[in-house]
């Protein structure tokens, strides 16, 4: 829905939605009749006075980053007037488990507001805030979804601070992106996370008309205002998933190459650094001991890949490290097995250790594993 200067003093009701009919008339009382509505592009939008409005030229270039910390402000720019894209709106409570923020980059040119010490009409009866202001301009808008466990409050605190592309960031956490351009647009495929005004202007350019990107409410006078239910962004807990030592027993081939793979519930886990080893020369003959390997096996060569990742989980999840490779010798390879090893996520949780590994007759490893839970 496009708002006008014809929307300002209309009532809507707690879900910030508009009224139809009679209902949807300005609440407040002017001499000269409801004020009507201009053209939004005029070269100067301020010019001449319209009775019972105020308008303000700001022509700034800004942006927001809001991540939803309750029902009323989850509603107010969700509600589909002027942020919250098709499909976001539909159908998502405040119990819901997904959690979304917004980022919003954007050139302000000015905005009217509602004189509201007119005369008050008698609201609807399920009227609760009016239109008290809108701001027109252009605007870029991004909202970024999540699980609530993809969307902890770590990973809110770093999306409030990020620098850099919308879409890395957004994958590296599992977030799913909806864009609305309006009159805003950035300058190459890649939006990103600008701060300043001069960022904004360099990676953002203009590609339409002026219009309303912002509209702000006021609670009506003396009407029962819900109260605003906190929503629970979860606290993660900080996870160092480390790879110790390597012992190889047999080793197929000569050089190994093994990557690490994260899953959380199921899903995919952004890791850095994927790679263990990288085409590194093995052997298996180097030293023995009292361990039997996966085919009791006690000859072996050892190494220290050096590799860990840190995540974030929350308490209830359940977190799966695979490891898996190749062993490559001339122009052949064989598989190194896949093997790993699984974690479900407490409120509180101790440090682990333990061992994977497989054989299958001609490859075969032991790999140490810890996982341990610092502070920070």
């Amino acid at each position: 829905m496009g708002l006008g200067r014809q929307h300002l003093g209309r009532p809507v009701d707690k879900n910030f939605q508009f009224f139809t009919g009679p209902a949807a008339r300005s609440l407040f009382v002017y001499d000269e009749g409801d004020p009507a509505d201009p053209n939004a592009a005029a070269a100067d939008p301020c010019a001449g006075s319209v009775q019972g409005v105020f308008c303000t030229a700001v022509n700034s270039m800004e942006h927001r980053t809001v991540a939803f910390e309750d029902s009323r402000s989850f509603a107010a720019n969700i509600s589909g007037l002027q942020i919250g894209p098709v499909g976001v709106g539909g159908g998502i409570g405040i119990g819901s488990e997904r959690r979304y923020a917004t980022y919003q980059a954007f050139q302000l040119l000015h905005c009217l507001e509602v004189d509201d010490a007119a005369t008050l009409r008698a609201p609807p009866k399920e009227a609760t805030y009016y239109v008290k202001r809108i701001c027109y301009g252009r605007m870029y808008n991004v909202v970024l979804e999540g699980s609530s466990s993809n969307f902890n409050a770590g990973v809110k605190a770093s999306y409030m601070t990020i620098q850099g592309s919308i879409d890395v960031f957004a994958r590296s956490n599992n977030l799913q992106v909806t864009t609305q351009a309006k009159g805003l647009e950035p300058v190459t495929n890649e939006a990103i996370f600008a701060r300043t005004s001069e960022e904004i202007q360099q990676h953002y350019k203009q590609s339409g008309t002026p219009a309303a990107i912002f509209v702000e409410y006021q609670a009506i006078p003396d009407t029962c205002v819900p109260t605003a239910q906190l929503i629970d962004w979860q606290q993660p807990v900080n996870m160092l998933v480390e790879l110790k030592s390597l012992r190889v027993y047999k080793k197929g081939r000569d050089r190994w190459t093994l990557d690490a793979k994260a899953r959380k519930n199921g899903e995919d886990l952004w890791l850095d650094n994927r790679n263990i080893l990288n085409a590194l020369e093995v052997d298996d003959d180097c030293t023995s001991d009292d361990r039997n390997g996966p085919d009791g096996d006690r000859t072996f060569c050892e190494y220290s890949p050096g590799w860990s990742a840190r995540l974030q989980p929350i308490a209830g999840d359940k977190v799966y490290i695979d490891v898996e490779g190749t062993a490559i010798g001339g122009s052949t390879s064989r598989p190194v097995l896949k093997d790993g090893f699984e974690l479900e996520i407490g409120a509180t949780n101790e440090n682990k250790c333990g061992t994977i590994g497989k054989s299958d007759g001609t490859t075969s490893y032991l790999l140490d594993w810890c996982v341990s839970f610092p502070a920070n």
